[in-house]
């Protein structure tokens, strides 16, 4: 999963005298319905931030990251979601800019069953995984692993001349590991600790129809990530790192507890222009709204891949590096924040 929470979050902890391995159970992290977290994301130098070592009694030191923007993320009864019925096991929601993601949330585990995208042009763009995707089982303890796959197709209406629509169908081939116990500072603390290591491997597709027949688009891409999370016994929302396969750290992010105000977020409305749109990786932003300040990317998780400062009005956005399929783009002023889907072929 490619960072999912990663979405994630933290309940502030107190420091513990003794570092002693720890043992995760679902009943340690409490309700999460009407919970509310903000993730600050550190953008600057992260190729050069070490994720360090695995094994028992580890010392991870973060306090060195940086708080350059922060997103909030609000749990809720999915029943409140758009989409809802479409999910009828799922138990804990996940609202997200222009959309949501619904998952199911037990004393065994916790699974990802799906999204939804809102489209108030085109209609919601539903998104069942074709089995679950699983974020944790419990009890959560040391050396603990879990092997899976998740499929999920996504349809959308094809902007390309000629083509009615597009299918884009992700395989998600995963394996995680709780390789470390320890200790974890990050600019909010020291927590005791597990680390989870994910290994994912995405193939991704796109299938177009045209002129009544639907066509491949090439062949399918084939990548690898590799996701850290930090989790505690109070919550599993300490700190979030994803690497590429050379062991490269292309994301970092470290949690705050805190029921804030959930910033709106709008359709676009002409507020902006990303073109072109579906590109192979290299888009051009064009504000036509004054004000507008950042831009912020997210992956269909709701995971942040890119942030940006608008300076001039126009920025270059390359996501040649991450795999095809539909990704988020918000822009704001620093009061209100305007969504737009791109498509990365």
């Amino acid at each position: 999963m490619k960072n999912f929470f990663k979405s994630g979050l933290l309940t502030l902890l107190l420091g513990q005298a003794a570092v002693a391995q720890i043992t995760i159970n679902r009943s340690n992290l409490g309700n999460l319905v009407g919970r509310t977290y903000i993730g600050v994301n550190t953008q600057t130098n992260v190729e050069n931030i070490s994720i360090g070592n695995a094994g028992p009694n580890q010392t991870w030191n973060f306090s060195m990251l940086v708080n350059e923007s922060e997103d909030t993320i609000p749990f809720v009864n999915p029943t409140s979601l758009p989409c809802a019925p479409d999910f009828p096991t799922s138990n804990l929601g996940l609202a997200q800019g222009g959309g949501a993601s619904f998952l199911v949330d037990n004393n065994a585990f916790i699974d990802i069953v799906g999204f939804c995208d809102v489209d108030d042009v085109n209609g919601n763009s539903l998104v069942k995984y074709t089995g679950s995707e699983r974020i944790i089982s419990f009890p959560l303890s040391y050396n603990n692993s879990f092997t899976g796959q998740s499929q999920y197709k996504s349809k959308e209406v094809s902007d390309f001349p000629g083509a009615d629509s597009l299918i884009y169908t992700s395989i998600n081939n995963y394996n995680y590991v709780i390789d470390g116990w320890g200790t974890i500072t990050t600019p909010e603390g020291t927590f005791p600790c597990l680390r989870k290591k994910q290994t994912s491997v995405y193939t991704d597709s796109i299938e177009i129809l045209a002129n009544g027949s639907w066509l491949k688009d090439n062949e399918p891409s084939v990548d690898t990530l590799i996701f850290y999370e930090f989790y505690s016994q109070n919550s599993l929302f300490i700190a979030n790192f994803s690497q590429d396969l050379s062991g490269v750290t292309t994301s970092a992010t470290y949690f705050k507890s805190g029921t804030v105000g959930v910033q709106p977020i709008g359709k676009n409305n002409n507020a902006f222009h990303v073109y072109p749109n579906p590109s192979k990786g290299k888009f051009t932003f064009r504000a036509e709204k004054t004000g507008l300040k950042t831009i912020q990317i997210s992956n269909q998780l709701g995971v942040e891949i890119g942030n940006y400062t608008l300076e001039e009005g126009t920025r270059d956005i390359d996501l040649s590096a991450f795999p095809s399929g539909i990704y988020h783009l918000k822009a704001g002023d620093g009061v209100q924040l305007w969504s737009e889907k791109l498509v990365l072929e």
